[in-house]
């Protein structure tokens, strides 16, 4: 069955400005610094995201819960992974 459930369309379609604001954020607020110099925060991360996203069957997203669940899994890959201190991740995560 290929019938994706409303619900969980609904919940996509929000994942898509919920990723650019995320990505606009963590930007702005973590920029590079000599300490830092891998602090680059281009569109390529929103790829890293989605592209995460579309490598799960279809069949393995049942609600909107493991949707979010994933969702957040492959932002903090692309984007926490990359920051190097708790005070930084902890943002991340806030």
């Amino acid at each position: 069955d290929k019938v994706v459930p409303k619900v969980v369309a609904e919940v996509a379609t929000k994942l898509t400005e919920a990723t650019i604001q995320l990505w606009t954020k963590t930007s702005a607020k973590m920029l590079p610094t000599p300490a830092k110099f891998h602090y680059l925060f281009n569109m390529r991360e929103l790829s890293r995201v989605f592209g995460g996203l579309f490598e799960a069957p279809r069949e393995t997203i049942k609600d909107e819960v493991y949707l979010v669940k994933l969702w957040r899994h492959e932002c903090e890959r692309v984007f926490t992974d990359k920051l190097t201190n708790a005070p930084d991740k902890e943002w991340e995560s806030n």
